[in-house]
């Protein structure tokens, strides 16, 4: 009787681990999967996270969602792709972007430097006008001078004064005048002169 039950025993266990590793052959796949999902995530969160990330312009990061989604749910790789690619288009235009307002950042520089290149092109301009005048100016009141034409001499020195050149010439062609009426005592005519020698080249 003993004889028997061994050999059963035997076949009893023997059938008893197939089934089990039939079993266990089963179960593997599945643990597979949920391994590969580790902790149970969730796949429209994880993508409006991303799209979130993306209005803010955080690149970097809402590819990295959108990689977290697509292994969430393997199902949905041809979409994630999409929106992957989507993401690196924006990123595309943005660099695009950046290129365009650096060039026209530089255009407007180049604009602003030769805009005031000109302004002061035509400042030195109308400044050697303005010298060349006051020569004149200065050269016709000496000739009145000559002739003792004081009062004519004056609206000549005068006019130079206004256009603001060579003021100390200026100042020294009206003392002139001052003095000159200072010794005739013609003191109510020399004092506003003298000021006004005095405010040209202060």
């Amino acid at each position: 009787m003993k004889g028997k039950t061994d050999p059963e025993n035997r076949s009893k266990a023997r059938n008893t681990w197939r089934f089990l590793a039939v079993g266990l052959g089963l179960l593997l796949p599945l643990l597979s999967v949920a391994q590969t999902q580790g902790i149970p995530c969730d796949y429209p969160t994880l993508i409006r996270q991303a799209q979130a990330l993306v209005k803010d312009t955080l690149y970097d990061r809402a590819l990295l969602k959108y990689e977290s989604a697509r292994r969430c749910d393997p199902l949905q790789t041809a979409v994630v792709d999409s929106l992957i690619r989507q993401v690196f288009e924006l990123i595309e235009e943005q660099k695009v972007a950046a290129v365009r307002n650096a060039r026209e950042a530089e255009r407007q520089r180049h604009e602003a430097e030769t805009q005031k290149r000109i302004a002061q092109e035509a400042l030195a301009a109308q400044s050697l006008a303005a010298r060349q005048t006051v020569d004149l100016l200065l050269q016709n009141g000496r000739k009145e001078i000559y002739a003792l034409r004081y009062d004519a001499a004056l609206e000549y020195f005068l006019a130079a004064a206004n256009l603001g050149e060579k003021k100390r010439e200026v100042a020294e062609a009206l003392l002139e005048v001052a003095y000159f009426w200072a010794e005739a005592d013609k003191l109510d005519k020399a004092l506003p002169v003298f000021q006004t020698a005095a405010r040209h080249v202060a």
